[in-house]
Order: C-alpha cells, then structure tokens, then sequence
C-alpha cells in the first residue's frame, strides 16, 4: 500500500476506497470500538487492500489449514472482475464520458442555484433575505395541432375591426354555411382609425356606427357575440375558415369573446379553425394571394371587398370554384383549444417584452434579443436576480441555459451581446 498517498488522509481515490473496504468489514451500523474483533477486522481490510481477494485463502495457508477450493475460485472471480473495472474506467472515452457528466451536472446543479438562490447554508434563518421571486424554468411556444378528420359543418366567416392591432375591437362579424348565414354589425368600443374607415368604410360617432356615411343598425358588444355563438351552435360541431385566419381573424374573434361569458360555449361548439391564405399559395402560382386577387384570378370579376358578408360570400365562391374538400381544408386547420394557448403564450411574451424597454431605449440589448428573453419566459427582474446573486457568472449562465434541443435559452457564447448586457448593470 503506498501510504505517503493516505497520510494526508484527504478525500482522494485511494483514500476512499481503504474507507469503503473497512465499511465492508466494520460496518457503521454495529460498534466494533470495544470490541477484539475490531483489530482483526482492521487488518483484513489491509491485507485485502494489499493483497486482494486472494488474502483469506494465504492466511489459512500460513496458519496450517487449507486454503479452500471454494474460497479460492470465489476470490478470483472477485479480483477478475475488479481487474475488468479499473481496466474499463482506465479507457480515455470513458474518463471523457465522466469528466463530461461531471461537468453536465455541476453546470445542472449551478443553474438550480441561480434559480432558486441559497436554499442551505450556515444561518441562513438568520439572514434577511429581501427577493421573493425566482427565475422561471424555460417556456416553450405550444405547437397547433391540426384536425385530421372533420364531419361536421364547415362554415366561411370574416371580421371587420377597428385597427390591426391584436386588441382591437370587432365591428362586423360573418359567416356562412352550407345552411344559413349571419351578419351583424357591432359597437365599437375603441375608436376606430382613420385607416380603417378608408379601407372598410366603418366609422363611428358616439355610439353610433356608420358605413359609408351611412348609419347602421348595431348591436352592443355581447349581444352580438352571444348570437354569432347561438348561431353557431345549431350547427356544432363547426370549423370556422377565413383567408389569413391564423395571422388576423381567428386571434381577434378569440380575443374579443374570450372577454364574455359566452367563451366557453364557443370553444365548444367550434372544434378549429382553417386558414386559406397557405392553401392557395400551394394551388396556385400568383404575383399577389390577397382575396381580391384570388376573386378576379379565378371568377373574373370584382366585388366590394372589406364588407365581412360579401368577403364571405366572395370566399365561399372561390373555395368552390377551386374545388376545395374537407381533406384539403383539415390540412391547413388548427384545433381551437391549441390555437387559444398559443395566444395566450403570445400574450404572456408581449407583457415580458414591455419590462426590457431600458435595455432597448438603451441599445444594451436588440429587438431580437429581447423577445428571445421574454419568449423563454424572462422578465427584466429576472436578469437582475441573476446578476445580484452571482454577478456576471450569474447573468451568462442565464443566458447560457441549455433548451431541450441543446440550444441555448437566449443566445450563444456571442461575447458582444452578453458584454452589452452586462454594461448596463455595470454602468
């Protein structure tokens, strides 16, 4: 045994493995301190250090007895298998692959701990920590998932709003079946831009609702929603198609009801929604795939565009004209249930993004940077979180995180983003 290598007795390979050999001898669970044995267990736990297995059997024979086949054959097996151990952890891919999990797990446990701050340390009871908060596990944006089979009633609508933000308010709503049709007209509740009145016609005055300078019977907001809804559950269950309907009017019909009781009865009867706007950009070869160009392309004409009930009517044509089935509508389609988390995930990204406005105002940090941040789920609070436990450490492992594909959470080793973000709590 090389005992200039246990002396120090510190926690090294060579120490730790006399220490487990005398466990197996003496172990702690029975006290062997006042006991005779323990010397004698003491010693065997050296000879078979020194040794190997192989010591009982030339202890029998130095004593006068036999050195036991059994025990033997039993030893050897033993240290065979022991040689097969140190000759399979002596292998460089194999120390690679420690080093590695190593590493793996100590960037892992790191992480926990920026997340989760000093969870076990001396007073820690004592100490008046003032953070409440802790930095969130990495979000991901949900997929849509698409309808593989529909039987039920296929219905064509369109809106008419009072701007193209994502929270602008409706104020025509449309549709059509194979049935029955509907249209109404709604109040609006926001006022409506100058943009819109010239592209639809639509303009208010007080609670009044004008097309083309014309008043028009309107009804209020709920009522409105709660008849397009009642509507549409006398043909449940329905898949509701628009042209550009996954960028423009499935987000704002889900928006603007989500807002009334009658939400829930919508996501009921309304299994998804299919756009238009990708399927003919596959059927056909066009300079411009807008509806209007679509309807003079294929029916050779033109209509009065931006009046919800004759975009319909004006769809409903196109669709039939070009031959569309239900198996080629399912194809571009997305269930309502996945289509309302991923707003709501797009929703929660917009908030996030409104904290890092130093950052941008600043120019620490770009457009890009800052909605990989928020889409992850970080807020601004968070990177100061990191950065006040850990300093710069704490900030890069942040940014550093791995995702489940490997990817980084923010942004890669890219040292002048990184070096941009730490200027700003540095300066």
């Amino acid at each position: 045994m090389h005992t200039y290598k246990l002396a120090p007795c510190g926690s090294t390979k060579e120490v730790e493995s006399l220490h487990n050999i005398y466990g197996s001898k003496a172990p702690k669970r029975i006290c062997y301190s006042s006991s005779e044995a323990l010397c004698i267990r003491t010693s065997a736990s050296v000879s078979q250090k020194n040794l190997g297995y192989t010591y009982l059997s030339e202890v029998n024979t130095k004593a006068g007895l036999s050195p036991n086949k059994v025990t033997i054959k039993h030893a050897r097996e033993l240290q065979t298998e022991r040689n097969r151990q140190l000759s399979y952890s002596g292998k460089p891919d194999v120390k690679r692959r420690k080093l590695d999990h190593t590493l793996n797990k100590t960037v892992k446990q790191a992480t926990l701990e920026k997340k989760e701050g000093d969870t076990y340390k001396t007073d820690i009871c004592l100490h008046n920590i003032s953070e409440c908060t802790e930095i969130p596990y990495i979000k991901y944006k949900p997929e849509l998932d698409k309808i593989e089979l529909f039987e039920g009633t296929v219905v064509v609508f369109d809106l008419e709003t009072s701007s193209l933000n994502d929270d602008c308010c409706i104020l025509q709503i449309a549709a059509k079946s194979t049935k029955s049709d509907f249209n109404t007209y709604v109040q609006p509740t926001k006022p409506i831009s100058t943009a819109t009145t010239a592209v639809t016609g639509l303009s208010s005055g007080g609670s009044i609702l004008y097309y083309n300078g014309n008043p028009v019977s309107a009804s209020i907001p709920e009522a409105a929603f709660q008849s397009f809804v009642l509507w549409l559950d006398t043909q449940s269950p329905v898949l509701l198609v628009a042209h550009n309907c996954k960028t423009f009017d499935a987000k704002r019909l889900i928006f603007n009801i989500s807002q009334y009781s009658c939400f829930n009865a919508l996501r009921e009867c309304v299994i998804g929604f299919s756009d238009t706007l990708p399927l003919f950009k596959n059927m056909y070869s066009l300079d411009s795939y807008t509806q209007e160009s679509l309807h003079k392309h294929l029916l050779e004409n033109d209509y009065i565009a931006h009046n919800a009930i004759n975009d319909v009517l004006s769809l409903e044509s196109i669709i039939i004209k070009s031959e569309v089935g239900a198996s080629l509508i399912c194809k571009y389609s997305f269930t309502t249930q996945s289509f309302i988390k991923q707003s709501n995930f797009s929703l929660e990204t917009k908030k996030n993004i409104t904290t890092f406005d130093n950052l941008k105002i600043g120019k620490f940090a770009s457009s890009g940077i800052v909605h990989r941040m928020a889409e992850s789920g970080l807020q601004f609070s968070h990177l100061m979180f990191a950065y006040e436990r850990n300093g710069s450490e704490g900030l890069k492992s942040l940014l550093l995180e791995k995702r489940l594909d490997e990817k980084p959470r923010v942004t890669k080793k890219n040292k002048s983003v990184i070096d941009k973000l730490l200027r700003y709590f540095t300066t």
